[in-house]
């Protein structure tokens, strides 16, 4: 997590979640994303949430951007790893996909 961005949650958004991480981009200090993770079965959900701040330097999660299902812990921290880097295009993407297991060839 952002060590230097202080982020305040409900607490009702933390009961079944985990905070995995958040991401600030350089360019505009306004806006942040929090990813949040939540077990359902042998589901792993990521939920990640537009942050915004407020008057007082303090961000707060606004609404829910989108969510992401993972097999496993393994898949989740691939893709953790790649999301701070993944372009606008690939998210498009990746919020859109192709019907059935994968592209069409």
């Amino acid at each position: 997590m952002n060590s230097d961005k202080r982020v305040v949650f409900p607490n009702e958004m933390l009961e079944n979640r985990q905070i995995e991480t958040t991401i600030f981009t350089p360019a505009n200090d306004v806006y942040g994303v929090a990813v949040l993770s939540e077990k359902a079965g042998a589901t792993i959900i990521l939920r990640l949430y537009q942050l915004v701040v407020d008057a007082d330097y303090t961000y707060q999660p606004v609404q829910e951007l989108t969510a992401f299902s993972f097999g496993s812990r393994s898949e989740l921290d691939s893709f953790l790893d790649r999301l701070p880097e993944i372009s606008g295009l690939e998210m498009l993407m990746l919020l859109n996909p192709l019907p059935g297991d994968g592209p069409v060839n």
